[in-house]
């Protein structure tokens, strides 16, 4: 009879109420029957809020899709303050209540430990925690984002050639991707101290190193694109026809490498805390990224100083400073695979060099390039003899 009546309550919500009302309305009957069976060990009440989760879950999903669609003629938002994020807020506490009870060892007996079901729980309400609260946060950015782009509309009037149109600030789609990936980054690396803190299981771990992999690359593929876009609006359109552009386009790139930093080095706690399994992969990935972050600095202040159609020769030049900071990192490390990767990019700048660099370069610089990197390679060969007891593990002649 309890059943039924709690089912016909948990019907009569979206009957008599609608959006987030009954999303919160959900989250605390579910709650409140987790609290009611897990304190008092009745099965039924405990059991019964588990399928009220997910309905919250879907529910608050549906509420995102109808309130965040934010146009020039509704952009009225205020980021953090308003009932959307309130609904969110709450069905994370919610959920949260449910976790941390879950954990309580004050109500977990061998009955409890042994139950199927609840082990599979103790795995979905975390989860259902974290994408909750990364959408809800990110969904708040990309609406915030999307006000100030409508904001900065600008009627231009008829002409004679041209009808009337509306002109925006496109470069603050750049900033919304941007900000979206930044949070992303911190988000996921919270997530890998939190899991650290609380000694959750190694597969844990490696489900969120593929995630932080995931992120690593959409950041170079994507948000550094985003970066150098705002870098070319700042200094082609620094005092535009229709908006004026700030130091900000050319700072905001060091802010994102912050997060950057922040994500690598909680990859490599969780590296050590999971036994520093699959190290290697991780020493390339990280050697492949300051790579890649560099050759973009570099790109970027050749641009800055009206340098940038010397970037051929600049990115020759470096990819062999860096070849030689790698095999000197590797030899001091012992770290084989380190060297090898320097071997690599070494064998890679090669071909960059004379098969797209020297078709276009001034005699000049054919040679001097090629007197650098020839330098530059006379420096690896002359640490692999001066270390070559180290590398190879030879002995000394005596």
């Amino acid at each position: 009879m309890a059943g039924l009546v709690l089912v016909f309550i948990t019907i009569a919500f979206p009957v008599q109420l609608d959006g987030a009302w009954v999303t919160m309305l959900w989250a605390g009957e579910a709650a409140l029957m987790f609290w009611i069976g897990r304190t008092n060990k009745i099965k039924l009440y405990e059991y019964l809020s588990y399928p009220l989760l997910f309905l919250t879950f879907f529910s608050i999903i549906q509420d995102w899709s109808n309130v965040y669609e934010i146009s020039e003629s509704n952009s009225s938002f205020h980021l953090l303050w308003n009932m959307n994020f309130f609904t969110s807020a709450f069905v994370i506490a919610c959920f949260s209540f449910v976790f941390i009870l879950d954990n309580n060892t004050k109500y977990r007996t061998e009955l409890i430990e042994s139950d199927v079901l609840r082990k599979i729980m103790s795995i979905f309400v975390p989860t259902l925690i974290i994408i909750t609260a990364y959408f809800a946060f990110i969904l708040e950015i990309g609406a915030y984002w999307k006000n100030i782009y409508y904001q900065t509309s600008i009627k231009i009037p008829e002409t004679q050639d041209y009808g009337g149109y509306s002109e925006y600030n496109y470069n603050l789609n750049s900033f919304k991707f941007i900000w979206i990936v930044n949070f992303s980054l911190l988000f996921i690396s919270l997530i890998a101290h939190l899991i650290i803190y609380l000694k959750r299981s190694k597969v844990y771990v490696w489900i969120l190193q593929s995630v932080n992999t995931v992120f690593l690359l959409v950041f170079l593929f994507g948000c550094l694109f985003n970066l150098s876009e705002l870098r070319e609006s700042y200094l082609s359109d620094s005092n535009g026809e229709y908006f004026q552009y700030s130091i900000y386009y050319i700072f905001i790139r060091y802010i994102s490498l912050l997060f950057v930093a922040l994500l690598i080095v909680s990859m490599y706690r969780l590296f050590e805390y999971s036994g520093k399994k699959l190290k290697t992969l991780f020493d390339i990935l990280v050697c492949g990224t300051l790579l890649w972050i560099l050759s973009s600095e570099l790109l970027q202040w050749l641009d800055i100083f009206n340098a940038d159609d010397s970037y051929k020769l600049a990115l020759s030049i470096f990819f062999g400073v860096y070849s030689l900071g790698l095999v000197s990192y590797g030899i001091w490390k012992d770290a084989k695979h380190i060297r090898l990767s320097a071997f690599i990019l070494i064998g890679i700048t090669l071909l960059k060099l004379f098969f797209y660099d020297l078709a276009n370069l001034t005699p000049i610089s054919r040679a001097l390039i090629l007197i650098i990197l020839g330098l530059l390679m006379l420096g690896v060969s002359f640490l692999y003899i001066k270390f070559k007891n180290k590398i190879f593990g030879e002995k000394p002649n005596e």
